[in-house]
């Protein structure tokens, strides 16, 4: 039978997941603080030994498989990135785990597997160097490494909600490891709502306290960082949002379906145009006589590669920015159609 350690245990999503696989286990403790979060996960799976506030803790008594979703507060797009600081942030609890494996190491004991969860902005460009020397630690600590960014869309779950996961297996008994490939599911929210007339009236929100949330949305707007609440028409839920982030530090993380054309100016200066000779260094002209995107991959004395010149129709999709040999600002003109 496994043995597992569920660190920052939350309600016991991992201690979940192995029920519904069917893999037996024995959980040998949990280490959690929120009263809240004890009291839930009490209540599911009955009374479980609660090693405490991990950052107090000595060590660990074996188990096979030590789970760590560590906080995801600093890291986290909804959050003021603070970091993975030891001794200062939430996030920063993650070297707990390292001294404890450490420990584990020192008293022979080190477990057969480890699972990591966090939030996908965790191999994000800024917190990419921390997750790498993270994963150069245990791979010096005996442990093979394998992660991988998933959304719980992909299997079965209605809900939009990537995340990282790291599966590290010691080396002395790792056969390898593949991550399971998406499934696919007709499975929509509305699917796994209860129907109105059954759910008690304490379990909707009040008026006053939408207002209070509609309230904070703002608050969390000016600040640059925290959730937003959307609310949706319960017949148009089909996929949810994990918690919807507002990255408002630059711009709103909303998907459109609107071309380039709709945020183009309509009066523009004819010195921002192309000229006709420039345009024809660009341009092949289709034979539909409809521009889509026009352009050409310059490899760079170093043998990278960008894309240079390239235009695009108004009407369609630009890529992420459209990249130009041209110093001055360029409009695209409709004539070159």
């Amino acid at each position: 039978m496994l043995t597992v350690n569920e660190l920052f245990a939350g309600i016991g999503a991992f201690r979940k997941a192995l029920i519904r696989l069917g893999i037996p286990h024995e959980v040998v403790g949990i280490s959690e603080i929120d009263k809240y979060a004890i009291k839930s996960y009490n209540a599911i799976y009955g009374e479980t030994r609660n090693y405490g506030d991990i950052s107090k803790v000595e060590k660990l008594d074996y188990a096979d498989l030590w789970t760590y979703g560590f906080p995801c507060q600093d890291i986290s797009l909804a959050g003021q990135l603070k970091g993975i600081v030891k001794g200062e942030t939430r996030s920063g609890l993650l070297y707990e785990v390292q001294r404890l494996l450490a420990q584990a190491q020192s008293d022979d004991a080190l477990p057969k597997y480890l699972i990591m969860e966090n939030v996908k902005n965790l191999v994000g460009k800024k917190f990419r160097p921390d997750f790498e020397g993270w994963l150069k630690w245990l791979d010096e600590l005996g442990y093979n490494n394998y992660w991988k960014v998933l959304n719980a869309v992909d299997y079965g779950i209605p809900q939009n909600r990537e995340r990282v996961f790291c599966i590290s297996i010691r080396k002395d008994i790792d056969t390898g490891y593949t991550f399971p490939s998406p499934i696919e599911s007709d499975t929509v929210l509305m699917d796994k709502l209860e129907p109105v007339e059954d759910i008690d009236e304490k379990y909707f929100l009040s008026s006053e306290c939408v207002k209070r949330r509609f309230t904070k949305n703002q608050i969390n707007e000016e600040k640059g960082y925290g959730f937003k609440f959307s609310p949706v028409e319960r017949e148009e839920a089909k996929i949810a949002t994990t918690v919807t982030t507002i990255p408002t530090r630059d711009t709103a993380n909303h998907i459109t379906e609107k071309g380039v054309s709709s945020i183009l100016e309509d009066n523009v200066d004819e010195r921002y145009y192309l000229s006709d000779e420039m345009s024809s260094k660009l341009i092949e002209k289709p034979t539909d006589g409809i521009v889509r995107q026009v352009g050409y991959i310059k490899k760079a004395e170093n043998g990278t590669q960008h894309q240079s010149n390239t235009v695009y129709d108004p009407k369609g999709a630009a890529r992420t920015l459209t990249a130009c040999d041209y110093k001055s600002p360029m409009m695209i003109k409709e004539e070159f159609k």
